[in-house]
């Protein structure tokens, strides 16, 4: 079992400086390293008050200068959002920083919001997202690549560098709707697959008490985030309480809840097979650094080696 951990670099409070913030989740990433986690996992967002990270590439080239073994993912990039061209220039450049150490996660999307502020219309997400994944793959495998499609027209265009990994950067494609699940089976078929991590939000403190003490208001904020998004996108797949999503408590409980949440994976998603990758949602906005440092510590030391 390997394990990641996922960083948005999000405030909750307006007088914390913006340059804090992430120096501070840069600091987390480099621990992450020398904790022996696998894998540092970034996502994005846009037009968010608390600052939910909008930049998830310059983030993950970061992540590649101050490391030098872990893996450095995206969870996820909102493949519709970027043109597909300059996505393969800065994916590759990330690739070529860390020396193949990079992961690109992607999906469409559903916070039409994100659409509008960008100019782009919600209802092409899933055609661009069609076109996206095959420029990509032209751009990294090609030295010259021609594709006309209905939002993308190139001739004879040549990304440079290529990529370390070859042909190109593990790859996945997250998404429930049908046309996720077909583009994550053209990915799996087509494109160097890596298989999606299973995000767990979790938090380890010294006992069950005072863990929730220190993670839960937090863990309610962003609970309570997401289930306005899914809300206004037509879905409430969060439900009302916060503690059925997010987990706060003693090393011991942290390891009941992965031997519970594996059995739920293996449940939800029969056909993928054994889940080999969980990403801790640890670092929420709120939560201070020192008691971040100390959850990824506990983590490492007395509930990790239970899953190697």
């Amino acid at each position: 079992m390997e394990f990641g951990i996922y960083l948005s670099f999000r405030s909750a409070a307006a007088d914390r400086p913006w340059a804090r913030i992430y120096r501070e989740g840069l600091g987390q990433i480099a621990l992450a390293e020398q904790l022996g986690f696998d894998a540092v996992w970034l996502t994005e967002h846009h037009f968010v008050d608390d600052g939910y990270s909008p930049s998830v590439l310059p983030l993950a080239a970061a992540a590649a200068v101050r490391t030098e073994k872990i893996d450095i993912g995206t969870y996820i990039a909102l493949l519709p959002l970027y043109h597909p061209v300059r996505l393969a220039e800065d994916a590759a450049t990330v690739d070529v920083l860390s020396n193949g150490r990079f992961i690109l996660g992607l999906s469409a999307g559903y916070v039409r919001a994100e659409f509008d502020g960008l100019g782009i219309p919600f209802a092409d997400r899933g055609s661009r997202c069609d076109e996206a994944l095959e420029v990509l793959r032209g751009c990294w495998s090609q030295d010259r690549f021609t594709f006309h499609g209905h939002h993308f027209d190139l001739e004879g265009v040549s990304v440079t560098p290529k990529p370390v990994q070859q042909p190109h950067p593990r790859i996945f494609y997250g998404g429930a709707s049908p046309g996720g699940r077909r583009r994550a089976a053209w990915v799996k078929q087509h494109m160097h697959w890596y298989r999606e991590p299973e995000l767990l939000w979790l938090y380890v403190g010294t006992d069950d008490d005072s863990a929730w003490a220190e993670w839960g208001a937090a863990a309610s904020y962003v609970h309570h985030r997401y289930r306005d998004w899914t809300i206004a996108s037509g879905g409430d797949w969060w439900g009302p309480d916060p503690r059925a999503h997010f987990i706060a408590g003693s090393p011991a409980t942290a390891r009941r809840a992965i031997e519970q949440q594996l059995g739920g994976f293996r449940q939800r998603r029969p056909e993928d097979g054994p889940t080999t990758h969980i990403v801790l949602g640890m670092a929420l906005p709120g939560v201070p650094d020192d008691l971040v440092r100390r959850s990824m510590q506990l983590f490492a030391r007395e509930v990790m080696p239970a899953f190697r």
